[in-house]
This record gives C-alpha cells, sequence and structure tokens, in this order.
C-alpha cells in the first residue's frame, strides 16, 4: 500500500511540471519568426470571389490577374478571384449569368436596369456592415452617398470612385495644336459659332480630319446649351426633367418630344450635310473613339477623367484642351458603374467589401490595381505623370479613380484647382435617387427601343431631315406606346417625388 501511494504521488507530480510547462509556452509562441520556428500557416479556407467586368481581356492583364495580382490578394486578403471579361454592350450575357444563378460580381448602373431589380438580381449592401468593414472606401469617397444605387432604402450596388462628378461630358476636348495651325486656340472658342467656325477653318487645311463624332450628350451641350444645361437625363434618355427653371416640380419631359431633342437634331444635320460628321458613328459604336485615339479628329465629348489631360498617347505633338463654356453642369449620379452582388454570392459579400476597402487601403494598393506593376506595367515620366508602358486595362481608373490618391504635381495647379471645385457651382439633378420600375410597360419599352435603333439613331446622327421626316418617326414611337409609357413614368416619379422631396 505504501508503495502505491508513493507511485500515485510521483504521477501526480509530474502531471503538475507538464502543466507548468504547458502554461510557460505561449511566451514562445508569440515569435514565431524565430530561427527554431516557422509562421504559422493559415489553416482558413481562402475566400474564392468571382469578377465580372465590361471591356475585353488583353495578354497582359490575364496574366496579371493570374499571377501578381492573384499572389498579392492570397497573402493579403486570404482571397483567390477569377476576373472575366463580356464585351462592351453586352448586359443580355451578365443577365443571362444572374438568371442561371451564377456566383458573382458584376459592373452595374442600378439606375439603368431597373428589371434586374424586380428579378431579384441584386443583394443588398448593409450599410452599417460599409461603416464597420471599409473605412478606407469611405476616406476614398470622401462622404459621397449612395442615393443613386438605392431603391426602397436598400443599398443595392457598391459605387466606387471620387470624382468630379459634374463635368462629366458637359464640355468638349479639342486638338489645340490643329486650331493653333489654322491661326485659333482653344481660349477663342466661347459658344457654337465659335465651335463652328473652328471646324470650317480646320477643315479647309486638314480635309481628312474628322471634325466631331459620337458623343450624344455634348452635341446636345453644343446646339442647345441652355437646355442642356437644365436638363436631368431619365429614362434611358426618353425621359428628362427641367433642375433649372423648375426646380420644384415633379414634371417631367418626352425628349423626343422637346425642342432640345429638336435642336440636336437640325444642328447635326446642318454638320452632317457640310461634311463634319458621318454615318460612321451609326455603323460602329467605336468609331469616335478609334479616331480620336489615332489623332483624326478635331474635337471629342469631354470627360472627367481629360480635364486637365494635354496629351494623346501615340500622337505627335497633340496639345488637347478642354472647353466648358457652361457656368454649371447638372449632377445626375455620383458614381459611375457599383459593383453588384448577386443572391447566390451574397455568403461572400463582406469578402467583396474586404478586397474593394483593401484596394483602397493605400496608394500602394490602389495604383496596382489600376495600372498594375510598376516597372513592367506604368512607369512616372520625369514630371511625376503615370505612363502606361501596357495597352491593357486593369480596374478601370474611370470607375475606381479617387482624388484621395491621385498626384496632381504634374499638371497646371489652376486647372487642378478648377477641376475639383467643379462640382461646388453643378446642380444635383432633381431625379438623383429615383429609379424607374418597367415592369408595368415592358411590352412598350421593347417596341420603343427598337423604333429608335432603326428610325430615331439616323436624325440624332444628322442622316435624317428633322423639319420634314420626323413626324413620320414620331408616329411610329407613339404607336410603339411612347405615351403608354411617358405617362407611367410621370406616375411613379410623382409619386416618388411626394415622398422624397
Amino acid at each position: 500500500m505504501k508503495k502505491l501511494i508513493a507511485l500515485l504521488l510521483v504521477a501526480a507530480m509530474c502531471v503538475g511540471l507538464l502543466c507548468a510547462c504547458a502554461q510557460a509556452s505561449p511566451q514562445k509562441a508569440e515569435t514565431p519568426n524565430s530561427e527554431n520556428e516557422s509562421a504559422p500557416q493559415k489553416t482558413e479556407e481562402p475566400a474564392h470571389l468571382r469578377i465580372v467586368m465590361h471591356g475585353d481581356a488583353g495578354a497582359r492583364n490575364t496574366e496579371f490577374y493570374e499571377n501578381e495580382f492573384a499572389a498579392k490578394i492570397l497573402e493579403e486578403l486570404n482571397i483567390t478571384m477569377e476576373i472575366e471579361y463580356v464585351p462592351w454592350g453586352q448586359q443580355a450575357q451578365v443577365e443571362t449569368m444572374l438568371a442561371a444563378g451564377e456566383p458573382i460580381c458584376y459592373m452595374a448602373m442600378v439606375d439603368q436596369q431597373p428589371g434586374w431589380i424586380q428579378k431579384g438580381y441584386y443583394t443588398p449592401f448593409d450599410e452599417t456592415k460599409i461603416n464597420e468593414l471599409m473605412p478606407n472606401y469611405l476616406k476614398a469617397r470622401d462622404g459621397i452617398g449612395y442615393e443613386c444605387v438605392s431603391m426602397n432604402g436598400e443599398i443595392l450596388a457598391l459605387p466606387v470612385g471620387s470624382m468630379t462628378y459634374g463635368s462629366q461630358q458637359c464640355g468638349i476636348m479639342v486638338r489645340n495644336d490643329l486650331l493653333n495651325a489654322v491661326g485659333l486656340d482653344y481660349t477663342d472658342i466661347k459658344s457654337p459659332a465659335d465651335i463652328e467656325a473652328a471646324a470650317a477653318a480646320v477643315k479647309e487645311k486638314f480635309p481628312d480630319i474628322t471634325v466631331f463624332p459620337g458623343g450624344t450628350k455634348c452635341w446636345l451641350t453644343t446646339f442647345a446649351p441652355d437646355e442642356a444645361i437644365s436638363l436631368g437625363y431619365l429614362g434611358y434618355d426618353k425621359i428628362v426633367c427641367d433642375d433649372e427653371s423648375k426646380p420644384d416640380s415633379d414634371q417631367i419631359v418626352s425628349w423626343y418630344e422637346s425642342e432640345a431633342f429638336a435642336n440636336l437634331c437640325r444642328g447635326r444635320r446642318e454638320w452632317y450635310l457640310k461634311g463634319w460628321i458621318t454615318e460612321n458613328d451609326l455603323v460602329d459604336s467605336k468609331y469616335f473613339n478609334s479616331q480620336w485615339n489615332a489623332g483624326n479628329s478635331l474635337f471629342r465629348y469631354g470627360e472627367t477623367l481629360r480635364l486637365y489631360d494635354h496629351a494623346l498617347a501615340g500622337v505627335e505633338g497633340a496639345d488637347v484642351r478642354y472647353i466648358n463654356y457652361c457656368d454649371y453642369s447638372v449632377i445626375t449620379r455620383n458614381y459611375d458603374w457599383g459593383w453588384a452582388v448577386s443572391p447566390t454570392a451574397a455568403d461572400n459579400i463582406e469578402d467583396y467589401m474586404r478586397f474593394f476597402d483593401w484596394l483602397y487601403a493605400s496608394e500602394e494598393n490602389y495604383l496596382f490595381c489600376l495600372y498594375g506593376v510598376e516597372g513592367k506595367d506604368w512607369e512616372r515620366d520625369e514630371n511625376g505623370a503615370i505612363v502606361k508602358l501596357t495597352p491593357d486595362l486593369f480596374f478601370y481608373e474611370w470607375q475606381h479613380g479617387a482624388s484621395l490618391y491621385r498626384d496632381f504635381s504634374a499638371y497646371d495647379p489652376d486647372e487642378v484647382a478648377e477641376y475639383l471645385a467643379f462640382d461646388e457651382k453643378s446642380i444635383v439633378s432633381k431625379s438623383v435617387g429615383f429609379i424607374f420600375d418597367n415592369s408595368a410597360v415592358q411590352n412598350e419599352l421593347a417596341m420603343i427601343n427598337a423604333v429608335v435603333t432603326e428610325y430615331v439613331k439616323p436624325f440624332e446622327m444628322g442622316v435624317k431631315d428633322y423639319d420634314s421626316e420626323w413626324p413620320e418617326t414620331l408616329q411610329k414611337l407613339k404607336d410603339a406606346g411612347l405615351d403608354t409609357y411617358v405617362a407611367e413614368y410621370q406616375r411613379q416619379f410623382s409619386e416618388w417625388w411626394a415622398a422624397n422631396k
């Protein structure tokens, strides 16, 4: 018995020593990078995300996403990601993915895809979670809200980027070097008459130059500046509203029956007859971009990102200037293509939020996602401006650009100041936050769109004469259900107005 007791005491002492050693061990576990121990391995499975964006995949951006990008987000976020492209204009391809229940995060303009809302293709973002999980994103957004991506109090997409939205397509870009060649300067252009005089002079000296391809909104500004500056665009450009002279009215305007539309068509007709625009815009949607990028155009519609960018890649001697002869513009949305998450990807919505917050967490991350690898995909010139070394695009600058990380040191300080302050003198359209439910007029909308594609576009491009031929086309629109569409739009807008204004 004494021997048994002695053995039990020895066993108890051994257990006690083992417990003491176990309690002392955490001090060593806090230094996993010591010479005798390796870093702890991640045991949690990576979150797998799938992003669908519009555009064309190139050899380099495909390589980037599969290699440098994949390694970085796996290491820093424990995320793996598929990125695939669908061509611009192929919304039906994205809708097919959504209808099939594919788990994706996709580029969306909520106010132009109302049918998708009714079909339940959007997973709402929790604003509380945005505030909790996305401090860097919120800093980059600089207080801009979610009106344009919300419906019935739910945030249906994640708007990204923070730029001056009032200046989008409210003016024109011009090749000042071509103006200089005929004794003019961009500062001489202050009215539509000045534009026409400049076009005539340049076209005479450079017969092969295209004067002004593409850009509906800019053409409207060119030929009807008073109406253009006061109109907010609604309903796929079938409906507009008067933001300036009737800011307190819920009245909407049928675009194709407005005087502004008539002025647009008449002005384009004049330019078409002079040979300043051609039918190429009708048959090739990419024509105006290709002409401008090749250095073959005098004017181009203005963009926010081009406000003070005077270079034109690959065109030696080009001096691009921005002309805005309006005192202010109308802000119709405060984002460009937000990111939406399909219902089948709802379990990963916080992972998508983590990724987009990480994109804005540092200048390094921001430049990496938008431009790729420094020294391989981009570099800085002697002025500090970013120069792309590959033609491929990554996460689009026009969508994700944020003033927080943009380097303005290479640009004229006065132009930068004007750019940053532009929204302060712009009108926020009274329509911001309204989303039209087209489910009651889907048949009419389909027939109207068919008429627009076949019959209306030639008027907008000046190919057909508005005064002699438009009445017949307008009747086709009405036969297709334009009046019913406008009436339903007015009903919904008035209801929304009463509840929100």
